[in-house]
């Protein structure tokens, strides 16, 4: 088996949390730049999933 091949009993990285990204942009492996799209991803995606929320409790009335 080649070492770079997908083993499921690992566990991958969460590259899209906060202390993840820091630590990225602190270690130069990305950008500034690249940490403050991701951060605003992130908070765009969390602002669609209240909304989704809050839609699904309106009945519509």
């Amino acid at each position: 088996m080649n070492e770079e091949e997908f083993d499921p009993s690992e566990e991958e990285r969460n590259v899209y949390n906060d202390k993840s990204r820091s630590s990225f942009v602190e270690n130069d492996e990305i950008s500034p730049e690249e940490e403050a799209f991701m951060r605003g991803y992130d908070e765009a995606d969390e602002d669609n999933a209240e909304e989704e929320v809050n839609s699904d409790d309106d009945d519509g009335f």
